[in-house]
């Protein structure tokens, strides 16, 4: 699994929509993501990240504790969260 760090992040352009797309991978190195962000399967982020609105996560995504994420983002089954984590308003859990 590739390990992405905020460099690749700036890689990343949006899409049609406004959204950047991120491939599967480990994330653990990055602590904050912007708004509308879609994330592959299988994605793993560290402890302490804070994610903006309007994110969404496919199946099976593993955040560390106390991760921080803004409204109206969206998580595929399977995921799994750590201890303290803060979820925006409206977040929806498929």
């Amino acid at each position: 699994m590739e390990k992405y760090t905020e460099e690749n992040l700036r890689s990343f352009e949006r899409d049609k929509r406004g959204y950047f797309n991120f491939p599967r991978g480990d994330y653990s190195a990055i602590k904050s993501f912007p708004e509308k962000c879609i994330f592959d399967k299988g994605c793993i982020f560290g402890d302490e990240c804070v994610f903006g609105e309007d994110c969404i996560f496919g199946e099976g995504c593993i955040f560390g504790k106390l991760c921080i994420f803004g409204e109206e983002c969206i998580f595929g089954r399977w995921c799994k969260f750590g201890q303290g984590c803060h979820f925006g308003e409206w977040a929806t859990f498929v």
